[in-house]
């Protein structure tokens, strides 16, 4: 994956024309200094991190000129308007168990510190150097993370909770251990929404590229943005994992190497044009929803397909997707339940893999045996996706078949709308039967 790699590599800038605050290394001295060279902090890069922080709380930019091993977490809870900004190498280390930029109290449906309201995390290199814990865990909204790298993370690369308006882009994240690099949680009654992830290189070891959580049933989350990433490993786990973000869209992503399924989603979500190569089960796991669109994804090796709960076939749409065809369906020798005195049985339900049917082929055979005078109704109801319905019905009063016309077809038909489930229900006038109805069927 060098190619990966290549595109991602850090930007490197020189000071940028504007700061209100430098964090540097000089010799074996840190230091923060204000834009007009008054030093605010000596010697403790963790402490002149955090006073550049509290000096610029209400807005203002701190420029982090070189590496710098910070011993405790940075406090930014309750900053407004805060950019965090390096030149592209500077790497803050991590020297011990402990998060770096962080809403302190926050975790797992604990209600911590004053979450932010604005906050740009840019061009740095973050090192845990393997100790528990996560670069960046945040709570609250405008938040901006682009064209930073996380290494040896044994925690969350990012951890959002409670989050709002947030943009990860052009970023290298990694981690080592059992979390996420990128972790998304919702509870204490809030929620999550406008979550962006765009153009970055996600590599899990173990657990997820991306996930889902949240920890108590008043919550919801929504509309996480997922495009342009490439998410390699979770060997044990899911690479793009939305299980409770309905109304997500997850497009033009390469998902390899996910020990399980390479995306899962639920409901009045898009997964559109990824390439998912190599995933231990299925290539894409639809939850138990309705109103998804799964279209035009490339699944490599062939085999690996899509799952789709029966029940909610007709509700979605999963089409034109490499290595996994779903145009085509066949029905063959399907028993049709008939009802006694003009009352039709249970009906048999025809789907189409794609959760569309544009074209149905469909035969209607008699069998059994006849009573004098009996009539055995075939009643053929196409369900559309606004959920009204069309119905022709065919009769017989002895054994015999017949495939459906074109012009019975067409009175199926409606202009604007998809079939998403064709019903097929019998009955006869007597008050008992020894008379049989089967269909076969199939089409596109």
């Amino acid at each position: 994956m060098s190619y990966i790699r290549d595109r991602i590599t850090a930007r490197h800038y020189a000071t940028p024309h504007t700061y209100d605050v430098m964090v540097y290394q000089e010799g074996s001295h840190y230091y923060a200094k204000d834009k007009r060279g008054n030093l605010i902090c000596v010697d403790s890069p963790t402490s002149c991190l955090q006073e550049a922080i509290n000096l610029v709380k209400g807005g203002g930019k701190i420029f982090v000129k070189s590496n710098l091993i910070v011993n405790n977490e940075v406090d930014v809870s309750g900053v407004t308007d805060v950019e965090i900004v390096g030149n592209g190498s500077a790497t803050i280390y991590a020297n011990t168990e402990q998060n770096i930029f962080t809403v302190p109290g926050w975790f797992s449906g604990l209600i911590g510190k004053t979450p932010v309201n604005g906050l740009i995390i840019r061009d740095l290199i973050f090192d845990m150097k393997g100790f528990r814990g996560s670069p960046i865990a945040l709570a609250g909204s405008r938040i901006v993370v682009d064209n930073v790298e996380t290494r040896n993370v044994n925690g969350y690369s990012i951890y959002l909770i409670n989050a709002k308006k947030v943009f990860v882009t052009d970023s290298r994240l990694h981690s080592i251990g059992i979390d996420p690099a990128i972790g998304i949680e919702a509870f204490s009654g809030d929620y999550v929404k406008d979550i962006f992830i765009l153009n970055n290189y996600i590599k899990a070891e173990h657990y997820a590229g991306i996930a889902t959580s949240y920890a108590d049933p008043n919550t919801y989350m929504s509309d996480i943005i997922v495009i342009g990433n490439k998410v390699y490993g979770a060997t044990d786990r899911n690479g793009i994992e939305l299980t409770y973000a309905p109304n997500s869209i997850i497009v033009h992503n390469i998902i390899e190497a996910a020990g399980q399924n390479g995306i899962i989603a639920t409901s009045q979500s898009i997964i559109m044009s990824n390439i998912i190569k190599s995933c231990g089960t299925y290539a894409i796991f639809l939850l138990d929803g309705t109103s998804g669109t799964v279209v035009s994804n490339n699944i490599t090796p062939p085999g690996k397909g899509i799952r789709v709960a029966l029940h909610d076939i007709p509700k979605n749409v999963v089409l034109d997707n490499l290595n996994y065809p779903t145009d085509i369906f066949v029905y063959t020798n399907q028993s049709v339940p008939i009802g006694t005195g003009n009352t039709y049985g249970s009906p048999v339900a025809l789907v189409s893999p794609s959760g569309i049917i544009r074209y149905p082929r469909i035969q209607i055979t008699w069998g059994g045996t006849f009573a004098a005078g009996e009539i055995v109704s075939v009643q053929i109801t196409a369900v559309y996706n606004d959920g009204t319905t069309a119905s022709i019905i065919k009769s017989a009063t002895a054994t015999g078949s017949l495939w459906l016309t074109d012009d019975d077809i067409i009175q199926l038909m409606s202009q604007g709308k998809i079939i998403t489930r064709i019903d097929i229900s019998a009955s006869t006038n007597q008050a008992s039967t020894q008379a049989t109805v089967t269909i076969n069927a199939y089409g596109f």
